[in-house]
Parts: C-alpha cells; sequence; structure tokens
C-alpha cells in the first residue's frame, strides 16, 4: 500500500462530526470495501515511543522476539485462503527450557483482530506457550487482514463477506484444525480462544461434535456467548441490529453483506499526540468505556502498540450475528427473516447452538470490568454448557489479556499448568 492510500485509509475530521447512523449510511455507499493490507505507519506520523519494526505483520513480531516463524496458507471448502502463522521454536533457548513435547495449540483472536494481538510485546501467551514445549498456530479468520483472499471472490464483492461468526466456526475453526492435524501428524491438539475466538470454538463442537476426537481441551478467555446483560458497546450493536433494516432501504443496497466500515482503520494517527507522546484522553476513554476499565491504566507504549494492529478487519455480518444474540438474549444461529430460515432450519426463527452437545474439556477465563462480556453472562454459559471444568475471575476489561502487566502470573502460567495435564 502507498503512503497515500495509507493516509487515505484514515478517518477523515469531517466524518467525526457525523452520528453513528449517518456514517453507517454514508459509509456503507461512498467508502472503499475493500483496503488491500492492512494499513501500516500513516504517513507523517513519528513517534520515538515504539521502534519502527512495531509496525509489521505477525511473521516479523514474532522474529522481532527471537522466534522462527512460519506463514501457513489453508484453503477451505467454500473458497477462503486464511493465512496461520506458526511458531516455531525459540531462536535462543536457556537451559531451563524443559524438552519441547510440540503438543499442537491454536491461538484464536477475536473481532476485529488478527494473529498479531498475540506478538505485540513479552511476556505474551504465544511465546509462553513456546517456551513450555508447545508448537503454537496463530490463526487468522476470513474477513480480517489476513484472511483477504478467495479462489474466486474478490473483497470488492458483497459474496465476498457473506458469513458471520458461525462461518469462522463450523468452517475456518475446522479447516484449520484438519490442517494442522495434518501438517504435524498429531491426532489432537489445545484450542485457545480469546472473544470470538472462542465463540467461533463453541459453534464447531456444538454443530460438529465429532471434533471432539480432535481436541483435547478448550481454553476460553472473554467468551462472548450470552448478552442478557449487555454492558455499554453490546447495547450500542443491538440499536445496531435494529437500524440496519432501515439502512438497507435508504441506501437502497445491501448493507449486510459487506465488510463493516472503520473495522480495519489507522487509528494511530488521531489517537496519539506526537507532539508530547501521549495517549489522547478521549480515546483512552472511548476504549474504556467500550472494552471496560483496564486493570491498570494503559500505558502509552502498550496503547501505540494495541493501535499500530487494532482494528484488523472484519464482515457486517459478524457484528450483526452478536446484534442478534443481544436482542434476542440467547446463543442462536444466524436470523436471515423467516422466509429463509424456514429454507434454512425448517422453521421461521433460527435455532440455539445445541452446549450440551459439547464434550471437550473447556475452561474458562472472564474479567470482572468487561465492558462486553458481563460476569453474570459468562456464569450463565458455564452453567449451560456441562464440559466446562473450571471458571475463573480476573479483574480485567476486554483487552487486559494482552495488555495487563501481570498477564503472566494472573492467567498464562495458570493456562499452560492446565495443559500440560493433557500432553
Amino acid at each position: 500500500m502507498s503512503a497515500s492510500s495509507c493516509v487515505q485509509c484514515c478517518f477523515s475530521p469531517l466524518l467525526m462530526t457525523l452520528s453513528a447512523a449517518q456514517l453507517l449510511v454514508l459509509l456503507s455507499v461512498v467508502w472503499p470495501s475493500y483496503v488491500t493490507t492492512y494499513c501500516r505507519k500513516p504517513r507523517g506520523f513519528e513517534t520515538k515511543l515504539v521502534p519502527d519494526s512495531m509496525w509489521a505483520p505477525t511473521e516479523r513480531l514474532i522474529e522481532n522476539l527471537g522466534y522462527d516463524a512460519a506463514v501457513h496458507t489453508i484453503p477451505t471448502p467454500d473458497g477462503y485462503l486464511l493465512t496461520v502463522h506458526r511458531i516455531s521454536g525459540a531462536k535462543q533457548k536457556s537451559p531451563r527450557d524443559r524438552p519441547p513435547h510440540n503438543t499442537p495449540v491454536l491461538v484464536s483472536a477475536g473481532l476485529a483482530s488478527n494473529s498479531e494481538m498475540w506478538v505485540l510485546r513479552e511476556p505474551n501467551l504465544a511465546t509462553s506457550l513456546v517456551n513450555a514445549g508447545f508448537d503454537v498456530w496463530l490463526t487468522n479468520f476470513r474477513g480480517n487482514s489476513y484472511g483477504l483472499r478467495h479462489e474466486t471472490l474478490h473483497p470488492k464483492r458483497h459474496e465476498f463477506w457473506d458469513f458471520s461468526w458461525h462461518e469462522n466456526g463450523l468452517i475456518d475453526q475446522a479447516s484449520t484444525i484438519d490442517y494442522v492435524l495434518e501438517t504435524t501428524g498429531r491426532n489432537k491438539l489445545i484450542t485457545i480462544g480469546h472473544s470470538m475466538g472462542s465463540t467461533a470454538q463453541v459453534v464447531l463442537l456444538s454443530e460438529k461434535p465429532s471434533y471432539a476426537e480432535k481436541v483435547l481441551c478448550s481454553v476460553f478467555l472473554a467468551p462472548p456467548i450470552y448478552f442478557s446483560k449487555p454492558p455499554v458497546l453490546p447495547t450500542a450493536l443491538r440499536n445496531l441490529f435494529y437500524l440496519l433494516p432501515q439502512l438497507k432501504e435508504s441506501t437502497g443496497r445491501n448493507v449486510v453483506n459487506d465488510k463493516m466500515p472503520f473495522m480495519d482503520q489507522c487509528m494511530a494517527a488521531y489517537c496519539f499526540q506526537t507532539a508530547n507522546e501521549k495517549f489522547n484522553n478521549l480515546c483512552r476513554a472511548g476504549i474504556s468505556a467500550m472494552l471496560g476499565k483496564p486493570q491498570k491504566r494503559i500505558s502509552d507504549v502498550n496503547a501505540l502498540k494495541l493501535l499500530a494492529h487494532f482494528p484488523g478487519g472484519g464482515s457486517i455480518r459478524q457484528v450483526l450475528h452478536y446484534g442478534q444474540s443481544i436482542a434476542s438474549g440467547g446463543f442462536q444461529k444466524y436470523d436471515f427473516g423467516s422466509v429463509k430460515n424456514l429454507k434454512l432450519y425448517g422453521s421461521p426463527h433460527p435455532p440455539s447452538y445445541n452446549l450440551s452437545a459439547i464434550t471437550t474439556p473447556i475452561y474458562v477465563y472472564y474479567g470482572t470490568s468487561d465492558g462486553l462480556v458481563s460476569s453474570e453472562d459468562v456464569r450463565k454459559f458455564t452453567k449451560q454448557c456441562p464440559a466446562v471444568k473450571e471458571v475463573h475471575a480476573l479483574p480485567y476489561n476486554h483487552l487486559d489479556y494482552a495488555l495487563a502487566d501481570d498477564i503472566n502470573e494472573a492467567y498464562i502460567k495458570p493456562v499452560i499448568g492446565t495443559l500440560m495435564k493433557y500432553i
């Protein structure tokens, strides 16, 4: 991507004056529907807080931390080409390292995120797993910045974006599991999912119970399953769910099958004041309002690392599917409307996912300050899913799993301790 196009992919100050409804109408009509690569360092944006190497793709971030990275392309049955990053081992191992057992672990990020989120800093979950002897695979779902390829469809086509997290789980996650097992010659692996990465795994295990034979156990970090008591951002998504049909009428075009506006836009230049190397208080407040109050004030360095890589792309239907869950209070398949529902499901209403069909052992970590997933709704999921073995509460918001200072002691070591029981 050229420097000029990178600037074009960032917000215009004019857009900041519009209402949310006006923004979505405008963007669904005139905003480019495809960005060829994730927007990197904006032109004219200079800072000494982080090195230029921070504005890099996943494989470079892994190598910058001293580990080997390999890039794999996984084809799905419906033609998507998913990029997955494998961390094969530390370049320099200390004498304390235990011999690698090489148990494969799939680590999946959430909505509007990608594999970069796991390797922004150290300590982190991904390289900690490598040091514990695991064969780590950082996955990417269709629609994020590493899932924009298809055998026949271009991302400018609406058909490319005709998916929600149902397809992320049923197709993407299943294809990735099968590929990793075939590549490694193993019969089983472990999955770890943050946010939508957890949702996708629940979809797969409930819809295809046979995958329990391929998964030793699953760890869910901040799993968004139920939304009976939605905090601030889920409430906004619920309102968006009711707004979209009106947008379709007013614009005369289908806004549902498209990429979600702003989900792949570079925010660093608008949230960071390079003159004094400070994170904008308005952006800081916005993140706290949407994702929950962080355990500790996010450092300016970590905030910039986050904004260099997040958000990372997604579809309107992914967001809308969550909006449907919020509106219904249940955990159901995508609602296409009564006519199409009858054709697909045999019922005018979408069926609920069968959580009782899940037999893979599940370990849940959730944040008591999470602005997206409430403690009550996590507990509802753990009661509805008999496969849940342990539940751990942390004083975290939705992104503290990547940004908090105490992640090593708070959840990384406990998670690794649990996984070691399955190797």
